[in-house]
């Protein structure tokens, strides 16, 4: 009986213990702390009717007291241990519960703890059993030891925040050590903010004093920029005048240009005049560096000026003259060439003709420059055969190729080491110049006669109209071969120059065509890959035999002019006669 009377005191003081730890917290308030009160209030009622009950009943709502307590007390943990900040709080109230604390904590005595046991268990004493006593102490025990246990851990906790507290405390020594560094540094800065205070007032009044000068300054630059303005203006005015005077200078330079140009074929007789300036300008020159050093030659310089006036006004009246000379010079080479023309009329007219040695070294040039390009274009492996094994598919090719034998056909086309391509290429070279360029009876009126220009169709009409057959007398055959070699002598003459004639001009697009019509045969058996080379080749070669056509054309000419006066009237082939027509061929 004293026992549990004893256990209930120690459960009352643990209640209460942990009752005014939840209370005493700032953050207890409202709901929770009344339903504190009505349990508390419950339990002692519950404790008081338990004084006269059974001893079964009795431990029973003992029990469930008990455990309702611990179930709350649970709860109670629980939503501080939710509740943000709660916990924390909670701790440093318990801090100030000298339950709770670890410095003020006062340790429950026995005494008490039995009077409370005593007290709470006087009413159950005689119907409990002595095991149900044991049991309900070993409950008890371990219900204390549990509180204990709590305890110890919120000293530990209160231990920890202590450290916390003293670390925050050292933290502050150190702020407010800094705090006082940072108002020595304020007071320093104070005094610097004094000082430059004073150094602002005294830039304030500097700056007035400059902005009195920028004032006047801004005047004076108002006055400048309309100054400046004005001399924009006139310098505008005065761009516009060297503009008109660059003009007028660049019409006096191209009327000094074709004056220099009129003097130029001067310039031989003025050359010892102007060597004479020259060195009369040295002589200066050597008199000017040896004035600066000598004053004593002063006399001779201005004696060396005067001569070099003299000298220049000399040149002054020789340029006169000279212009004067070019005027007769130009009227003497107008003269000389009216008297020019009369003398090459005179030459041509009396002149022998040219040397067989002319004719044979160009027609020699002529074949080797054909023989050459066929050696180099169309000698070696045929590298377009198959053109060359299929005439029939290539209509040009087809009609060209009749005209060969068939032993011509077998060496150009079935020839292995390709030798005989080139001279079959040069044969048809020389039959193809011989009936578009030598030939001046042809079957239709474009060809022959490349020199004679636009009047070439005219004079193939005319000359099939004029030649006379082949049994006709001789005296017909001469009159033809002379009209036709004065009128060569005429176009020819009226080309070019009689003397300067390297080269007869023909119209492009006819030798254009004489080129393309060659190749449209020549270009299937061809073994090079440069055709480019060989275009311009043959261009070369049928610009040669034009140059040798018209040569020969105007050759009948001379021969006619030298040996018309020995022709016989009777035709028999005398001394100083043309051969008759069969014999010179179509020439």
């Amino acid at each position: 009986m004293p026992k549990t009377e004893s256990l209930r005191n120690v459960e009352n003081s643990v209640d209460n213990a942990s009752f005014q730890s939840h209370t005493n917290s700032p953050n207890w308030k409202g709901k929770g702390r009344n339903k504190l009160s009505r349990l508390r209030n419950k339990f002692y009622s519950a404790d008081q009717q338990n004084h006269h009950d059974e001893d079964g009943d009795h431990q029973h709502s003992f029990e469930g007291l008990a455990s309702q307590t611990s179930r709350h007390t649970n709860s109670l943990q629980v939503s501080n241990d939710q509740r943000p900040g709660v916990s924390v709080k909670n701790e440093e109230a318990g801090n100030r519960d000298p339950i709770v604390t670890g410095e003020s904590r006062t340790p429950i005595a026995d005494s008490e703890i039995a009077r409370s046991s005593s007290a709470a268990l006087s009413g159950a004493s005689g119907a409990a059993t002595q095991i149900e006593q044991d049991n309900l102490l070993a409950r008890y025990v371990s219900q204390a030891e549990k509180f204990r246990d709590e305890s110890h851990g919120a000293n530990l906790e209160c231990s920890r925040l202590q450290d916390e507290v003293s670390r925050l405390r050292t933290e502050r020594d150190k702020f407010q050590e800094q705090h006082k560094n940072l108002h020595t540094m304020y007071a320093k800065l104070d005094t610097d903010t004094t000082h430059l205070r004073n150094d602002w007032d005294k830039l304030h009044n500097d700056n007035a004093k400059l902005q009195v000068d920028f004032n006047h300054l801004q005047i004076e630059n108002d006055t400048l920029a309309q100054q400046y303005r004005q001399l924009v203006g006139d310098m505008e005015k005065k761009a516009k005048d060297i503009r008109q005077a660059r003009k007028t200078l660049d019409d006096e330079k191209e009327r000094s240009r074709l004056h220099n140009d009129l003097v130029s074929g001067l310039n031989g007789q003025l050359s010892s005049l102007q060597e004479k300036v020259k060195q009369q300008e040295v002589v200066i020159l050597f008199v000017k560096k040896e004035r600066d050093g000598l004053k004593q030659s002063v006399a001779s310089y201005d004696k060396l000026k005067i001569q070099h006036k003299a000298t220049l006004e000399q040149l002054d009246r020789c340029e006169a003259k000279l212009l004067d000379c070019q005027q007769n010079y130009d009227d003497m080479k107008s003269k000389h060439s009216t008297a020019s023309d009369d003398l090459k009329r005179l030459t041509l007219e009396s002149r022998s003709t040219l040397g067989d040695d002319f004719f044979i070294h160009n027609f020699q040039g002529l074949q080797s420059a054909i023989r050459q390009w066929a050696d180099e274009f169309f000698r070696g492996e045929d590298k377009t055969m198959w053109k060359a094994r299929h005439p029939h598919r290539h209509q040009v090719i087809h009609a060209e190729l009749l005209e060969l034998t068939n032993d011509a056909k077998d060496l150009l086309m079935f020839s292995e080491t390709g030798s005989g391509r080139s001279v079959m290429c040069e044969a048809y070279l020389w039959r193809y110049i011989e009936e578009q360029i030598f030939d001046s009876n042809p079957d239709e009126h474009s060809k022959g006669m490349y020199w004679a220009h636009d009047v070439r169709s005219d004079l193939c009409r005319l000359e099939r109209f004029l030649r006379p057959g082949k049994r006709r007398p001789d005296a017909e055959q001469r009159m033809f071969y002379k009209w036709k070699a004065s009128t060569s002598k005429l176009i020819i003459n009226r080309l070019h120059p009689s003397n300067d004639r390297s080269r007869i001009a023909i119209d492009p697009k006819i030798h254009s065509w004489l080129v393309d019509h060659a190749l449209d045969v020549l270009r299937p058996w061809m073994t090079s890959d440069n055709e480019r080379a060989c275009i311009e080749d043959l261009e070369a070669i049928i610009q040669s035999a034009i140059d040798f056509d018209s040569h020969m054309n105007e050759q009948w000419s001379f021969i006619w002019y030298r040996r018309v006066s020995g022709v016989g009237q009777d035709g028999n082939g005398e001394r100083g006669q043309l051969p008759p027509a069969d014999d010179l061929g179509e020439k």
